[in-house]
């Protein structure tokens, strides 16, 4: 699991190359971890948000868009 360190210098370096620009795709590769809503109704929202910051809570990132902020876990890999 990655260590608290690791998790702000990735949210540091990612700040530094997608703040301001726009999702233009969405890949599942697990449908299932999109809640409340098909992974179509998901993508059909989220494409065309710029993302404005990058946040971190613990070892989570959050992803503030327009409209919504999107939560992410590195999980074991550190990815």
């Amino acid at each position: 699991m990655p260590e608290l360190p690791e998790v702000e210098t990735v949210r540091q370096t990612l700040k530094n190359f997608i703040i301001g620009k726009k999702i233009t795709g969405v890949m599942f590769f697990y449908d299932q971890i999109v809640k409340n809503e098909t992974s179509d109704e998901f993508r059909n929202k989220i494409i065309g948000q710029a993302f404005r910051d990058i946040r971190r809570k613990g070892k989570y990132l959050m992803f503030d868009v327009d409209d919504y902020t999107l939560v992410s876990h590195l999980r074991m890999e550190g990815k």
